[in-house]
């Protein structure tokens, strides 16, 4: 499973509180295929899981907030409403994060889902530690299309990791 994370930006510059620009999720969504579950934790409205569905991977968001988790229904999105980490994500071959929680949580969703892979993107490396303590490696950074942001791709050892 490949997790993917972020921290909001839109295109160039990136601000708190705002849905990742397309560029990056293109980007990111090249990574997923046919064969894929990709759940979105933290889906907010869906933007992620539209773009990612495009490449006909199963899409599944989860959002805790009720009022996102409609405008992401009325989007089409498949949304499981509630905190993330009482999910079950075992059909998951990808997480996308943007990173609204701290560590404990990033903790927990990834030990709920036993994500074989993991992509983040933020500003640092926010909560490497906490990758490495779950016994993920940093497989590569890839450019997020502005100077302030990287994507990062983490791997567990054990599994296989089909890069962008």
């Amino acid at each position: 499973m490949r997790t993917l994370a972020s921290t909001p930006s839109v295109g160039g510059g990136a601000k708190p509180g705002e849905p990742t620009g397309y560029d990056v999720l293109f980007a990111v969504a090249a990574a997923f295929g046919p064969g894929d579950v990709v759940y979105d934790v933290g889906c907010g409205r869906g933007r992620a899981c539209a773009v990612f569905a495009r490449t006909g991977a199963r899409v599944i968001g989860v959002e805790v907030s009720p009022r996102a988790a409609a405008a992401a229904r009325r989007n089409r999105i498949a949304v499981i409403e509630g905190d993330a980490r009482t999910v079950d994500y075992a059909d998951a071959t990808a997480l996308w994060m943007f990173n609204p929680f701290g560590p404990e949580t990033l903790r927990t969703v990834l030990r709920r889902a036993h994500a074989p892979r993991v992509v983040y993107y933020s500003g640092t490396e926010t909560h490497a530690d906490v990758f490495l303590a779950e016994g993920y490696a940093l497989h590569r950074r890839q450019a997020a299309g502005d100077s302030e942001h990287t994507v990062y791709h983490y791997a567990r050892a054990a599994d296989s990791f089909h890069p962008i």
